[in-house]
């Protein structure tokens, strides 16, 4: 029924320790269940109005959902979502709880316009509005995510221990943030502070039967306008195999340990935040035993660090007036190791075959600053630089040190031209070392003809430069064979987006309607070539197009029942001399996703399913130098979760079951020419299956 893990296997130290706090946290839930039954203010449920925010918000002592978060991302000022001109999809950290998502692949795999891939190298990859990952900037409070592998950040490495909220922006947003944000923006933001005086901790532990064992905590002090945040946490996952009978794992084990610490100095004029963050990744693929005595065998290690210095300073000259300053450092570490491991010994000796042995390295300096000034009622200003420096070094890219260096003015201008009309264009101003960037520019509008109806439509400009890999990468071993390309050209992008969305207020909870389009045509996209046999080139392809339409329905009933539902349709076309018959040609795949939370107030249970159909995908590819049309079966994922508060919220246990329907792999025909690794012939991994989970979270506050 449910996958299983051999227990001897797992570090026995690690599975201790995780066992020894499962079981205490497990016996403080007895005691509390007791401590449940005393209160006696559970039962209200309120409709409020929140009087900074001017916003409506649901609540129970221990469940809140606010209909209208306030929003950073590309914004002038901290804005509520209804407000701001882009269309802003958030996601809290009750919904993170709720959805038991340990990563942010665990957290979008069932979002609309999304589409993960998964790869047991790699890991987890992700497309929006049907652009690949290259084309999405990440962002965590601001600072752009570096470390990419094939274009894509792996998702299974941002962890959400210390997450306050993700903000996501589908959508053109170079003026603001420049090269990698022709899809749209995801940005993570941290949680900074407790919102009262004194120590507040709190810890997780996560177990899921297919062996994986996670526990992290997080301390904050807060005292006056000073507060001292520390958070750590271990992710163990011991691997699994369908037919588990060698040492060759279809899902590679990997552990992974991060840590940050952050400090705010916070008054009313001044906010200083100053983070630090590290993650640490062992991923281990273990080799086949080799024949004739079966007792010796390779193995591959996969290390990766991943580190980030931050400092921001918010200051407020005067009341009309905001200068944000973000300086920051991120670096990044690939290192790969062969081994030559002797069974009968335990022995082990690193390889000297070509390729066996790199060390890849990136770093990245940034410099940003803005400043933002609200002339009048009407009319606001915000104008600003960014500075983005990005070097590389290591064998696969040459084996010198690669730079590229981006220095950028933008500016802003939102005016009211009529009650409930703003609009709102931009511009940006680069000098890449590299490239001829040509200045940037959008145009966004946001219109109320109605007070629960909200019109929002965009046209921008984009532009992208090659990467360091895409540049310079020359990767060959056993298993790859791929080449950058020194003579590519950057990618310049026109984008579309146009949006509706109702609101109607019922006298005990919302209906919300949204309507969304969108188009992306991008010029001289990049992409991977097959020019020899299981040989890949960067190249560029003269014209790439997207093209979307996207429905959602939710009904919210107070704090108890959140229905959702939406169906989305993708189409994508390449345009080519080459691709003689096909150029131009749309390709299209329907996506459906629904989420159902059911909260019921006196025993403070929330039952949550989420639902995820992704349609068939197609695609080209190449076969002995002919173009063909390949595709990726549909299949369904779906989650079903109970959620159980005790103590006033002070314990959260969480079970449930994930992949209800097992899904694993599906049927490729043909070779997707952006997946340089396959697991099998004609078959793409999904998921590892069916699991059971168990999540127990204690918050603490003093």
């Amino acid at each position: 029924m449910f996958n299983h893990i051999n227990l001897n296997k797992i570090n026995p130290v690690g599975h201790r320790s995780f066992m020894t706090i499962l079981i205490v946290c497990l016996f403080l839930t007895e005691l509390t269940v007791n401590s449940s039954a005393q209160s006696t203010t559970q039962n209200s449920v309120s409709l409020q109005k929140d009087t900074l925010k001017n916003q409506q918000i649901y609540e129970t002592p221990l469940r809140t959902i606010d209909l209208n978060p306030i929003v950073v991302t590309g914004q002038f000022l901290p804005t509520r979502k209804d407000r701001s001109i882009y269309n802003v999809k958030v996601l809290s950290r009750q919904q993170i709880n709720e959805r038991a998502a340990n990563t942010l692949g665990d957290l979008l795999k069932s979002e609309l316009n999304i589409r993960l891939t998964q790869d047991a190298t790699l890991g987890t990859g992700m497309s929006l509005a049907g652009l690949s990952g290259e084309h999405i900037k990440f962002l965590i409070d601001g600072i752009p995510v570096i470390g990419r592998m094939n274009g894509s950040i792996d998702l299974s490495q941002i962890t959400l221990q210390q997450v306050d909220h993700i903000e996501i922006i589908e959508g053109p947003m170079s003026v603001a943030y420049g090269s990698n944000a022709l899809a749209g923006v995801i940005n993570i933001i941290t949680l900074k502070s407790a919102q009262k005086d004194g120590v507040s901790a709190s810890t997780k532990a996560y177990y899921e039967s297919i062996g994986v064992y996670n526990i992290d905590g997080q301390v904050t002090y807060k005292q006056n306008n000073q507060a001292f945040t520390f958070s750590a946490g271990r992710n163990f996952f011991g691997g699994w195999s369908a037919a588990d009978s060698g040492r060759v794992q279809q899902w590679k084990p990997r552990e992974q340990i991060n840590t940050s610490a952050g400090y705010q100095y916070k008054t009313n004029r001044l906010t200083l935040n100053v983070n630090g963050i590290y993650f640490n990744e062992l991923l281990l693929g273990k080799g086949a035993l080799l024949p004739p005595y079966f007792e010796k065998a390779f193995d591959n290690e996969f290390r990766t660090d991943r580190y980030q210095l931050s400092a921001e300073a918010t200051y407020k000259p005067a009341d009309n007036h905001t200068i944000l300053f973000t300086a920051a450092w991120s670096g990044y570490d690939h290192i790969k190791n062969t081994w030559f491991k002797d069974m009968t010994t335990l022995s082990r000796n690193l390889t000297t075959n070509a390729g066996d042995q790199d060390t890849t390295t990136f770093n990245a300096w940034t410099s940003r600053s803005q400043w933002s000034w609200q002339v009048n009622k009407k009319l606001a200003w915000q104008s600003g630089y960014d500075i983005n420096i990005e070097t590389g070094n290591g064998q696969r890219i040459g084996d010198h040190l690669r730079s590229i260096e981006d220095y950028a003015l933008f500016s802003s201008l939102k005016y009211t031209l009529l009650p409930g009309l703003e609009i709102q264009p931009g511009a940006r101003a680069a000098y890449n070392t590299r490239y001829t960037a040509p200045v940037v520019w959008s145009f966004n509008v946001k219109y109320n003809p109605l007070a629960p109806l909200t019109l929002r439509g965009s046209l921008a400009s984009g532009f992208r430069a090659p990467s360091l890999k895409e540049l310079y990468l020359d990767f060959v071993d056993i298993n790859h064979d791929i080449h950058g390309n020194v003579l590519l050209k950057p990618e310049h992008s026109l984008n579309g987006n146009l949006s509706i969305n109702y609101v109607y207020q019922l006298s005990n909870g919302l209906l919300e309607l949204e309507g969304k389009f969108f188009y992306n045509r991008i010029n001289d996209i990049i992409t991977l070539k097959e020019t020899g046999l299981n040989v890949y080139n960067y190249t560029n392809i003269d014209r790439f197009e997207t093209r979307g339409l996207i429905t959602t329905l939710s009904w919210q009933y107070k704090t108890a029942l959140r229905i959702k539902a939406g169906i989305g349709t993708t189409g994508q076309a390449n345009h080519s001399a080459e691709l003689v018959g096909v150029s131009g040609k749309f390709r299209s795949t329907v996506d459906f996703n629904g989420e159902i939370s059911w909260n019921l107030t006196k025993p403070q249970l929330t039952f949550t399913a989420n639902y995820k159909y992704n349609g068939h995908q197609p695609y080209l590819y190449e076969d002995n130098n002919l173009l063909k049309e390949g595709y990726t079966d549909p299949y369904s994922l779906m989650d079903l979760i109970a959620l159980k508060r005790w103590f006033n919220s002070r314990l959260e246990t969480s079970v449930g079951v994930k992949n209800l329907f097992d899904v694993r792999q599906v049927k490729s025909i043909g070779s997707d020419p952006g997946a340089v690794h396959t697991s099998a012939a004609n078959q793409t991994n999904v998921a590892w299956g069916r699991t059971a989970f168990i999540q127990l979270v204690w918050n603490l506050t003093k």
